[in-house]
This record gives structure tokens, sequence and C-alpha cells, in this order.
């Protein structure tokens, strides 16, 4: 089921929000200056056009995301590495490594990011950066981690896998651990968020959302 959207347009003095865009396009359409945007709220169109209906770049758009994350999280990330393999990444708001807090030195690259062996998925190793920040988590005594994994983060780190990977007994593992070590977490006060990869101050340049 598709969500709803808001379309919200400003044509000379009429401000308005309607939920049809031939609606919305036939108001707008020929009309100079006229501004209009879709939202997937009706609070978020009717903010935007309290504000005045201003468009700003994608560029700004992120960067105001990015400011508005909380600085005293801890990051994490899992891409695929400069050599073809895995890598990952835990850090703090600035994008400042923390895997030394947690990894044995020999383990950590010149980027303060960790590769992992051959052949583990990406998906495995944003579960391995959870369990790493997590550690992190406990030694510096925060309360917030934040990642872009909606696999890891909403099912994994939970306990909730599919049958299919059931059978990958390093996998399970790891998940194991990690959703003990999660309920550990939020029973003491921490909180674990999904962010956009866009925003993800560990993201280590491999990909984006």
């Amino acid at each position: 089921m598709k969500s709803k959207k808001f379309y919200a347009y400003k044509v000379k003095e009429e401000s308005k929000i309607v939920t049809n865009w031939a609606e919305c396009k036939r108001i707008v359409e020929g009309e100079k200056g006229a501004r209009y945007k879709s939202f997937d709220s009706i609070e978020k169109a009717r903010k935007w056009l309290d504000e005045g209906a201003l468009y700003t770049s994608k560029k700004t758009d992120i960067q105001n995301e990015k400011n508005r994350l909380d600085k005293k999280a801890i990051y994490f990330d899992s891409g695929t590495g400069r050599n073809g393999s895995v890598e990952i990444s835990v850090t703090d708001y600035e994008g400042i490594p923390l895997l030394f807090k947690a990894v044995p030195e020999g383990r950590i690259t010149k980027y303060g990011t960790m590769i992992l062996d051959k052949d583990m998925t990406n998906n495995f190793g944003e579960l391995a950066a959870l369990f790493i920040a997590l550690k992190v988590a406990k030694k510096l005594h925060l309360k917030k981690i934040c990642g872009d994994s909606k696999l890891v983060i909403d099912y994994w780190s939970k306990g909730l896998v599919s049958k299919k990977k059931q059978s990958d007994s390093q996998l399970m593992t790891l998940i194991k651990r990690v959703s003990k070590m999660r309920k550990e977490f939020e029973n003491n006060g921490g909180k674990i968020e999904r962010i956009k990869g866009s925003i993800n101050p560990a993201d280590i340049g491999f990909h984006k959302d």
C-alpha cells in the first residue's frame, strides 16, 4: 500500500495543501513563480508553507539533517572496502574513529576502520559494526547508537532472522551475542536508532542510500 502524499503549493498569495497531484498540477501549471512540493505528512507540508515555501538544495537538506544528529551518539556503518572485502566503521558525531576502543590495534586500518575476513557480506559487516558499537558505548557510558541498516537494527539485533539464514552458524552466533547485548543496553536506558545513510558520520564512502 502506497503511503499518502500531501502536496503543498503557493501561487501568488494563495497557499494550500491537497492530497491529489493532479489537482496540484492543475493549479500551479503555467503560473509564473508558483512553488510546490510533496511531503509524506501534513505537518511537514504546513511547516514548509509557514516558513515561506522556500526551495533548498539537496545538499543543504542533507546538511540540515546532519546538524540535527545527536552529538553524544555513536555511529556505525559497513561497506565494500578498499580491497574488495567488507570494511566496518564506528565513529562519533564528527566521524572520528572509535574502533580502537574495542578492537586490537593490529586489526585497525590507517583510516580507523576494520576489514573483515574474506567472503563476509555487507549485512554481516553491519551487524559486526553494531556489535563493536555496543562495546564502545558501554565503555564510554553513552546511551545512543545510530546506523542506517534496517535489517540489522529492526531485525537481526533483536534476534529476528529468516529460516534461510538460520543455517549460517557464524551469523547466528553473532546475532545471539548482539541481541543479548542490545537487551542489556536498552534495559540500562540505551537507544538504537536508524538514520539515513547519506547523513551517517560513520559512512566510509563506499555506498550511499
